[in-house]
């Protein structure tokens, strides 16, 4: 009888994918789109102005995936070049602007139009930077609640910190005549990512559940990360439009997620319908005070 044995294959991590996080928000996301569709106060598609002010090609291919996205699923995109995105008219690539330029005009112009319900900032600036002052003050002070009233007051940050609900974090309900105030959409995916993946421990208290977890975040797109350093077991999740894993990378990670983008784009639709969500319910507190009056 032979003495040799069958050499044991090495654990490989398993390879996960964005659509199946994806479609875990998009049934909600579409029933939100239909419901404001329908109603009489709009009778139409909701409408998001894209902002390109780069002639970056992953930016280009993401606009093109949010607008492809955006039209299956029932909402109006508008892409508007401006900066460095814009060509000249003769068919050329020379481009016409500088990266970012015309970017704060074409916000003014989109946020005075009516029939727009949301502005997307594609590149070259960040999601966190494109927020609107209130929501951008909220996250950097964990406020996690909001009245929709506050949003139709001056940004200043007397009335921010007034109009913030002052409820413990540790509940993911909003507090009887709050709502949730709105997170950027690509952290918003990657929390989303890593609740599917199992990361966050639900038998603490909501708000320490990472508790015990090392996270390194790597803030460089085209950084490649070596499959050697990295923990064995550990989860891995690419973020960047660049593979910033090597090809071996699951010889090391339990769990791998190439990309979020998908993910990403849910969250910017459910934020947008969201948002809808809170101007209707603004109008109808002014009309209620009105009549009142």
């Amino acid at each position: 009888m032979s003495t040799e044995t069958a050499s044991t294959p090495a654990p490989v991590g398993k390879l996960l994918k964005a659509d199946s996080i994806a479609s875990i928000y998009r049934a909600d996301v579409e029933t939100s789109i239909k419901a404001f569709a329908s109603s009489p106060s709009h009778s139409r598609k909701p409408t998001v102005v894209g902002i390109l002010a780069t002639d970056s090609k992953p930016s280009e291919m993401y606009a093109e995936f949010t607008r492809k996205t955006c039209e299956e699923i029932g909402v109006e995109f508008i892409l508007r070049r401006v900066g460095a995105a814009v060509k000249n008219e003769q068919g050329g690539t020379e481009e016409v602007g500088l990266n970012g330029e015309g970017v704060e005009l074409a916000i003014i112009e989109a946020n005075e139009d009516a029939s727009v319900d949301g502005i997307m900032v594609v590149s070259p600036y960040k999601d966190v930077e494109g927020l609107n002052t209130k929501f951008h003050f909220n996250l950097y002070h964990n406020i996690r609640f909001i009245k929709p009233q506050s949003l139709a007051s001056a940004t200043s940050t007397s009335a921010l910190t007034s109009s913030a609900a002052t409820a413990p974090a540790n509940s993911d309900v909003p507090p009887e005549g709050t709502v949730k105030s709105i997170l950027p959409c690509t952290p918003l995916a990657i929390v989303k990512c890593l609740e599917f993946m199992g990361v966050y421990n639900t038998l603490l208290p909501y708000g320490d559940r990472a508790y015990g977890k090392t996270v390194t975040v790597i803030n460089r797109a085209s950084y490649k990360v070596n499959t050697a350093v990295l923990k064995d077991g550990c989860i891995c999740v690419n973020v960047s439009s660049e593979k910033n894993f090597e090809k071996d990378v699951r010889e090391k990670a339990s769990l791998y997620l190439p990309s979020v983008g998908k993910v990403t784009i849910m969250m910017l639709l459910r934020n947008l319908m969201r948002l809808t969500n809170y101007q209707d319910i603004v109008k109808q507190e002014t009309s209620k005070s009105v009549e009142q009056k």
